[in-house]
């Protein structure tokens, strides 16, 4: 065995420790991405029990009331018209609200699985979007709120080629929020027009807004700026996360514009074609929601 000088044994030593610091930071580098891979985990479990929490109340909740309101009518048999038209209109809200929040579930599950794809139809845009203000009128009208729509879109340019039922889950999703968050009579502007190849819709509400803090996390799904299981505002954090996925399917944009104690206005971007696909058929469709809101009751 050869002998080492005293500098080559020195130079040996000096490279062996450097070879053990670099070996102990990339072990610290990978204790610290491990670190954080764990937080993430934590946190979606703690949203995703948050999440179940507020699900299941969503859903037990107006289930419970409408099966304890129909056997009030079905079994009793001294109830009146008047007190029969008055349940039954608690029935059909409750059972308008479950129907939301059960095709947000359905949606977030069909994007979770990635099996969201396209079919595209030629819609009546405009007529699309007057259907779903008429739709949630009424879910406005409880608070004293009125959805007004400003059609900037000339009678020969009402049509574009897209998937329907993506578009109506974007906008839907858009005028609950705006319902939802908007605490103080007044009127929810709804504005369309045509850019170009795009079509444009926008709503803007008077409500609470949203900091420059939550607008970075409020498209995240299962997140929401008010986060607790008891919140006078439904919702469990679908919503938003439904219009970026879809939105980002149809090859379109969602913009904000938000001022804490001012209101926001979301502002949708939609291509005239999507990329790729056949067009599938016309507006007529047939993909209705189960509770059509357009309809008067009494």
């Amino acid at each position: 065995m050869k002998e080492l000088s005293d500098e080559q044994l020195l130079a040996e030593l000096k490279s062996r420790i450097e070879e053990r610091q670099q070996s102990f930071k990339k072990l610290e580098e990978i204790n610290e991405e491990l670190s954080k891979v764990n937080q993430k985990l934590v946190e979606s479990e703690q949203l995703k029990s948050n999440f179940l929490s507020n699900a299941r109340n969503e859903i037990i909740n107006p289930l419970s009331s409408i099966l304890s309101l129909s056997q009030s009518i079905a079994f009793s048999e001294n109830t009146d018209i008047a007190q029969i038209q008055k349940l039954a209109t608690i029935i059909y809200k409750e059972a308008f609200d479950l129907d939301f929040q059960m095709n947000n579930i359905f949606s977030s599950a069909e994007i979770e699985a990635g099996e969201a794809s396209c079919e595209n139809y030629n819609i009546d845009f405009v007529d699309l979007v007057e259907k779903q203000i008429s739709k949630y009128k009424n879910l406005a009208a409880d608070k004293g709120l009125q959805l007004l729509l400003e059609n900037n879109i000339n009678d020969n340019e009402h049509h574009l080629k897209s998937d329907p039922s993506k578009i109506e889950m974007i906008i839907s999703n858009l005028i609950v929020n705006a319902i939802s968050w908007t605490d103080q009579p007044g009127d929810i502007i709804i504005r369309i027009l045509n850019d170009g190849a795009n079509k444009i819709f926008s709503v803007s509400d008077h409500g609470r807004g949203i900091s420059k803090e939550d607008q970075s996390i409020i498209f995240d799904r299962f997140k929401s700026v008010d986060p607790s299981v008891h919140t006078k505002n439904k919702g469990h954090g679908l919503g938003l996360s439904i219009v970026k996925a879809f939105t980002e399917i149809l090859d379109g944009e969602i913009k904000l514009e938000s001022t804490p104690g001012k209101g926001s206005t979301f502002t949708l971007i939609i291509a005239d074609t999507l990329t790729g696909g056949e067009i599938m058929g016309s507006s007529e469709w047939g993909q209705d929601f189960l509770f059509d809101g357009s309809a008067e009751l009494f």
